[in-house]
């Protein structure tokens, strides 16, 4: 395919996996509450529409993102898939909270092209393409002189790539992020979570049982929620230190805390001061693995894939308070607290066991959002074509939570195809 270049703005693109499941039946029972709530937060006024029309835009993204998903994958999967001579430049708002993990996404694009370059506007938002017009013609007439570190202004060339560097063999040191990688390590963090909850669920019911107290039982929920207090200090570690280090750390305190329980429960005279000293370590180990392994995921799992891997770690969590309930009485009747609090242990000496056996890769994982306090210029809009006059919705669209646009979007949205007459 010959043409003199291609940029692509504000997306990357999002295949899909091959033989996963896909419930075409739950995505049209899906309420539309979930994205109604995120596009509130994001600061559009649907209040302002007529009833049904909130649900069409809902509707309408999840079929542009569906079938931008349907496309890309088309392309990944293709021998034959055309291939543009020119390189493909990505341009991206530097304060752009859509376009996370930038500095890796570009090169994605290298299955289309053998050239990709990443270009940053300096302070630029996600409406660049409406104010900063001008810049954007700029970038396009770099496709002949693309050197990183090039800087023209409010804009530079961040990074390029080539065949050459996509096709250079890997050190023996490096390891790549895979499907296979996370999901490894998502099912030692399932199995701990299910014991996590199964120890959870055991321990206030036997106190209430044995005791008859309300109030201790009570004690026991609030001392639970230790782990959320101290989160926030937690996620600040967590993002400036090793995700697998404090994975292991973690990991290895919650199973020597279990184990310390189960040996008081088996050998020692288990005291009320004892339990409640041992679910506040707990629970604040508990808070530390679950940031550093949701923060790790985009480190796991190759970005164009990001999607799939944090439906899994949601669907970890959903499971493990599913089958909780489900179990945790008979398990209770049958082998008791102790053989419980064993099961639990067990479990997270397997997640550590794995998290010790398996490498993270050296790639970007889930950082803070960046510059929350960039805005874009006032009035700054998108309107929607709905028969009304514009000015009655403005929608902003986060791609991490509505992946891309529409095939048409991934390839040209924010971008020129130039193709020679």
């Amino acid at each position: 395919m010959r043409s003199r270049r291609s940029t692509s703005g504000r997306s990357s693109p999002s295949p899909g996996r091959g033989g996963w499941l896909r419930f075409g039946l739950m995505d049209r029972l899906r309420s539309s509450q979930t994205d109604i709530n995120r596009l509130k937060a994001r600061g559009v006024d649907l209040e302002e529409l007529e009833p049904g029309v909130a649900d069409r835009i809902i509707a309408t993204m999840r079929h542009d993102s569906k079938a931008a998903e349907k496309y890309f994958t088309s392309l990944f999967h293709a021998d034959d898939r055309p291939r543009l001579r020119a390189p493909i430049i990505s341009v991206i708002g530097e304060r752009d909270p859509a376009t996370d993990y930038y500095e890796e996404r570009y090169t994605e694009w290298g299955f289309l092209s053998d050239t990709t370059a990443l270009v940053v506007l300096d302070e630029g938002g996600h409406y660049f393409l409406r104010y900063r017009a001008d810049e954007l013609a700029a970038v396009l007439r770099t496709h002949r002189r693309l050197e990183a570190g090039d800087r023209t202004g409010s804009w530079w060339v961040h990074a390029v790539s080539t065949a050459a560097d996509a096709a250079a063999a890997p050190s023996r040191d490096e390891v790549a992020p895979s499907m296979r990688r996370f999901l490894t390590i998502a099912s030692g963090q399932q199995l701990s979570m299910i014991g996590s909850a199964l120890t959870g669920w055991a321990l206030p019911i036997t106190i209430l049982v044995d005791s008859g107290s309300v109030t201790q039982f009570s004690i026991l929920a609030v001392l639970n929620l230790a782990g959320l207090l101290i989160s926030p200090l937690a996620g600040a570690i967590v993002d400036r230190g090793d995700r697998r280090r404090v994975l292991v750390v973690a990991d290895l305190c919650a199973a020597g805390i279990q184990a310390v329980l189960a040996g008081l429960i088996f050998f020692g005279d288990l005291q009320l001061w004892q339990i409640y000293t041992l679910i506040v370590a707990l629970s604040v180990a508990t808070s530390f693995q679950r940031l550093a392994y949701t923060s790790a995921v985009p480190q796991l799992v190759p970005k164009r894939y990001l999607g799939h891997a944090v439906g899994v770690t949601q669907m970890t969590n959903g499971v493990a308070q599913l089958i909780v309930p489900l179990i945790a009485a008979g398990l209770l009747a049958w082998i008791g607290l102790g053989g419980i609090v064993v099961i639990d242990v067990i479990s997270y000496a397997f997640a550590l066991a794995v998290v010790l056996l398996v490498r993270f890769p050296d790639t970007l994982p889930w950082r803070p959002a960046r510059a929350a306090g960039h805005r874009d210029p006032p009035g700054l809009r998108l309107h929607l074509a709905l028969g009304r006059p514009a000015g009655d919705a403005r929608l902003v669209r986060r791609a991490q939570h509505l992946p891309v646009a529409t095939p048409a979007a991934g390839l040209a949205a924010g971008a020129v195809l130039r193709h020679p007459a």
